[in-house]
């Protein structure tokens, strides 16, 4: 009777700790669209003093372990404790604003590697910044931003 009990009792516990974990697992995609904006603060363009190039993309992603204490970013770079163990590559521009709360380093990689995508460009006319999240409270996180727009290049006077 003892042991159907202790079985009961440990089903009961099990049952509670599955509930308790996958019931506070979040999941969600943001996207946010706007009018096409340069990210370039206190400059006055108009198309005619820009050169658009072509549609170009960036991702950057990142997971965290363990309350984010460890951090695994774009599949094989490390960073412990805050500590990155890699070059960060990072573009940002002084007008530039992170629009989702996930910090804007994400954002800065995923500007980076568009900017990246079109060498001889000088900034993005952003189109869209896409945030997909996967949260398992204290075990592990998932983020991965896209940011997608145009490259333009300034003209020469």
């Amino acid at each position: 009777m003892k042991s159907k009990m202790k079985r009961g009792g440990m089903m009961v516990t099990g049952l509670a700790l599955l509930l308790a974990t996958t019931g506070c697992v979040a999941t969600g995609r943001s996207t946010r669209w706007g009018a096409p904006r340069l990210n370039l603060a206190d400059v006055e363009l108009t198309r005619a003093d820009l050169v658009v190039l072509q549609p170009v993309a960036g991702k950057s992603n990142e997971q965290g372990f363990l309350l984010g204490l460890i951090k695994v970013i774009d599949g094989n770079k490390v960073e412990v404790l805050g500590f990155p163990f890699f070059k960060d590559q990072t573009a940002r521009l002084p007008g530039m604003r992170g629009y989702f709360p996930c910090g804007s380093k994400l954002e800065s990689r995923a500007y980076y590697k568009a900017l990246a995508a079109a060498p001889a460009a000088d900034a993005i006319v952003e189109r869209s910044v896409t945030l997909e999240r996967f949260v398992l409270p204290v075990l592990y996180s998932c983020k991965t931003l896209t940011y997608q727009g145009k490259a333009v290049q300034l003209k020469a006077e």
